[in-house]
């Protein structure tokens, strides 16, 4: 299986390969990782895995880096950051439950308002275990904290074109697998 990587391991890159033994229906299978600054996040090696969850959010999250900063952010470091973002989505700082005394109704609010920071928590199997956060803080920077396996966040500041450049070059070659595999996509 052909594998292709776009953008650059060293700032921002994606990763990916079809496996197109298992096609079936509407479904692309494969495996993929993204890269920041040399470091993957996700599991290059776990097969089978949906691509199309994976190119949703990386697309989503390229048409709309404006909406990747709140002014509660700007004063946090890196630590405070997770904590807060953890906290909010799944009531967590780092791997000890915290306890949370929002209403349900609040706890919606939150979700809607802090759930756009996500970066790759739905992206598919090959994710799972590594919990990342997405920021654009104004500048020509882009924010990714990251959780791997071993509990050890993670941050880097990847640029803006990177990030965009390998978006668009992974979902071209995402719609051009599709369409010679004869899978619909969304």
């Amino acid at each position: 299986e052909l594998q292709m990587l776009f953008g650059n391991r060293e700032d921002f890159a994606i990763e990916a390969g079809v496996e197109s033994r298992q096609v079936t229906g509407n479904n692309l299978w494969g495996h993929g990782c993204v890269w920041c600054q040399g470091k993957a996040i996700g599991n290059l090696a776990e097969r089978s895995c949906l691509l199309a969850s994976m190119r949703s959010e990386l697309i989503w999250h390229a048409n709309n880096l404006e909406r990747l900063w709140e002014p509660e952010l700007a004063e946090r470091d890196e630590h405070a950051v997770w904590s807060f973002l953890d906290g909010m989505l799944y009531g967590y700082h780092g791997p000890v439950e915290i306890h949370d005394g929002r209403t349900s109704e609040e706890c919606r609010r939150d979700g809607e308002k802090w759930g756009r920071f996500n970066f790759l928590n739905s992206g598919g199997e090959q994710f799972d275990g590594h919990k990342s956060f997405i920021m654009c803080p104004p500048g020509d920077s882009i924010w990714i904290l990251s959780r791997d396996p071993a509990n050890q966040v993670h941050s880097w500041r990847i640029s803006r074109e990177s990030f965009l450049a390998a978006a668009r070059g992974f979902d071209l070659w995402f719609k051009e697998e599709c369409r010679k595999l004869g899978v619909l996509y969304s």
